[in-house]
């Protein structure tokens, strides 16, 4: 049960700072995009009104950008309810397995629907794969009752 908090732990710090990353990275195409945007106004976009498809891409960011933040919630909320599920409650672990089942659900989807671009979804799959394995197993569990007293 240890060594399965303390991977969750792990793991969820290590996606932190990525997820961080990955909303600055996004914030940074879309100014990039209304700068562009800015650039070919005029008779140059087509209509008149800027990079066309421009508002489109840029609002499918900010999607993703909420999407993002929602993500580092749920990962965060993982590395809480790894100490919680560590103390011995059920509940926890059975959140957990949800929060943990849903992303490696998706990659899976990603995989199947799309293309080689897709398989790096494949190495965000294991780590989740490996929680999921490692929360259930019968020492784990035996371990959580043990804590429950």
């Amino acid at each position: 049960m240890t060594a399965a908090k303390w991977t969750t732990v792990g793991i969820m710090a290590l996606l932190i700072p990525l997820v961080i990353l990955s909303i600055g990275h996004l914030q940074g195409n879309i100014a990039g995009l209304k700068r562009l945007g800015a650039r070919v106004a005029g008779e140059n976009s087509g209509d008149g009104q800027g990079l066309k498809g421009g508002a489109e891409a840029i609002a499918g960011l900010e999607v993703l950008i909420v999407v993002q933040w929602f993500t580092l919630g749920a990962v965060v909320l993982l590395a809480v309810l790894a100490f919680v599920a560590g103390a011995g409650q059920a509940w926890a672990r059975i959140v957990l397995t949800v929060l943990v089942a849903f992303p490696v659900f998706v990659v899976v989807q990603n995989v199947v629907e799309g293309g080689s671009d897709a398989l790096w979804g494949l190495v965000f799959l294991v780590p989740f794969v490996v929680l999921l394995w490692m929360w259930w197993l019968p020492a784990t569990t035996r371990g959580m009752r043990a804590k429950r007293g």
